[in-house]
């Protein structure tokens, strides 16, 4: 089975997906993709487009709240007096076991050349060890501010919610790695197509 998700950044568009048990990234230009959708430009349209999107996610929302309410085996509050209530740990012992099968595995980033001379193959290359470099990390910086190792994180909110979410945010000043990348609960986000 296949999970995928798209994100967009400037030129470039990335798929990720789940494959026999691999996370799996290609990078691709993403010049024929529709630009992105009008960025509000008073607090008014902000807001209207806040309730719009609170309003739109809120069954999905829901759901998942349902789902961890299982993951963390949270007890029921309506037990009646005569009641047994039994808590099984299953979904805490299957999202684990998923987590950790997928995260097990390293991520393969390939990068398609545009065409198939050498220097679109030679950019192609150079393209994807970067990424390889940059994947390295943005997972050393994240585990060094005592986080799971990042594709852990990933994988649990996918493995928990269905989907995932990572904010890569340039940071040009830092000499070390020009990018932040944290890995945002699901629940706290409320996706905008392009579009739409």
């Amino acid at each position: 089975t296949s999970v995928a998700f798209l994100s967009l950044a400037g030129e470039f568009t990335s798929t990720w997906w789940i494959t026999d048990g691999r996370l799996v990234m290609a990078v691709a230009n993403a010049s024929k993709v529709a630009n992105a959708s009008k960025v509000p430009q008073t607090a008014e349209e902000l807001e209207a487009m806040r309730t719009k999107l609170v309003s739109l996610w809120q069954p999905s929302k829901d759901q998942m709240k349902d789902y961890l309410s299982l993951y963390e085996l949270t007890e029921p509050t309506d037990i009646e007096e005569n009641e047994l209530y039994i808590t099984l740990n299953d979904p805490f012992v299957i999202v684990e076991k998923y987590v950790n099968m997928i995260a097990s595995q390293p991520p393969r980033i390939s990068v398609p050349p545009r065409s198939e001379t050498p220097q679109d193959k030679e950019m192609a290359e150079l393209m994807e060890k970067f990424l390889i470099w940059g994947w390295e990390q943005a997972d050393a910086r994240w585990q060094g501010m005592l986080h799971n190792p990042l594709l852990r994180d990933i994988c649990h909110f996918l493995c928990l919610f269905g989907w995932s979410a990572v904010r890569v945010k340039l940071e040009p000043e830092d000499g070390e790695f020009p990018l932040d990348i944290a890995v945002l609960d699901p629940l706290t986000i409320y996706p905008k197509m392009a579009g739409g």
